[in-house]
């Protein structure tokens, strides 16, 4: 005969049911909720845009990105406030010391290679290559005020800057590459900003106004700027990948990804992918990708 139910038991069981519901979505929205917070460099933004756009492809992964700069990036690393710290420049020591001191153990990992281009408007019908030491007239507090001032035979019109602001290791870099060997600061009439966009916008239709970002940046600039060849010696280099890969551009510098000590599950598969099938966005962006042996080093000290 068959046995009436228990309304207790029945009421039991899918209490169970829902409680074992509950618990599943729960997992699943945890692992929704995973978020990479990376942000620092505006140079490496683009890559960071590319490649988090690529690998957060069916995952549940969500990036939370900003291109504020690399000081600013590499503060915010040592103070914990983020996962992985975008630099257009190396670490200095005083900033490492105080990661350390905050329990924070600076790892870098180098994703690619950039060259600083040096902007000028199509407007511009003069300046058809710049040397190192104009470069330091152009840029360096005191020097020139006209571009006459720079080349004999170029107009008395006004040298106008336009840079990175501070928190910019692009600017950091250039200071360091350029005008520190002559003794020089940068000058302080020039107008700064950290949307790269921005300055080019104000560089565009002036002819004597003068500028510097991350090559990155050029494929959406060069239909109204021209980068402007640099030369270190040898003759007049554009900035080419060819150029930047062998050395003969002078303003080629790494770009890095700082985390927190040896990173862990989605940050380290993150960074993994950067460092694999990420590397062939890195050319599309206008960065030069590691070379197979510089690649394979850097996936050897991120998987230990």
């Amino acid at each position: 005969m068959a046995r009436e139910s228990d309304p207790v038991r029945t009421w039991t069981i899918l209490n169970a049911l829902v409680l074992l519901l509950v618990a599943f979505s729960g997992c699943i929205q945890a692992e929704e909720e995973v978020i990479i917070r990376q942000g620092g460099s505006s140079t490496v933004l683009p890559l960071a845009e590319a490649w988090s756009g690529s690998f957060g492809v069916g995952r549940h992964v969500h990036f939370e990105l900003d291109g504020a700069g690399s000081n600013s990036g590499i503060h915010r690393l040592c103070a914990g406030q983020l996962d992985i710290a975008d630099a257009s420049r190396a670490m200095r020591p005083g900033e490492e010391a105080t990661c350390r001191a905050n329990g924070v153990a600076p790892v870098a990992f180098q994703v690619a290679t950039d060259g600083i281009v040096v902007v000028m408007s199509h407007e511009n019908d003069y300046v058809d290559a710049l040397s190192l030491e104009e470069l330091q007239e152009v840029f360096g507090e005191g020097q020139a005020e006209t571009w006459a001032d720079v080349r004999d035979g170029w107009p008395d019109d006004p040298v106008r800057v336009h840079l990175p602001g501070l928190q910019s290791g692009t600017r950091d870099f250039f200071m360091e590459t350029v005008l520190e060997p002559a003794g020089l600061e940068l000058r302080g009439d020039a107008f700064t900003s950290q949307d790269d966009d921005l300055i080019a916008q104000f560089i565009r239709p002036f002819p004597n106004s003068v500028g510097i970002f991350g090559r990155g940046f050029l494929p959406r600039t060069e239909h109204f700027l021209d980068a402007v060849p640099i030369d270190a010696g040898d003759g007049p280099v554009a900035p080419s990948l060819e150029a930047i890969e062998d050395g003969a551009y002078p303003l080629s510098r790494p770009l890095y990804l700082y985390t927190d000590g040896a990173p862990t599950d989605a940050v380290a598969d993150y960074l993994a992918y950067a460092l694999g099938p990420g590397q062939e966005q890195v050319e599309a962006v206008g960065y030069l990708p590691l070379s197979q042996e510089a690649r394979q080093a850097e996936l050897a000290r991120l998987q230990g």
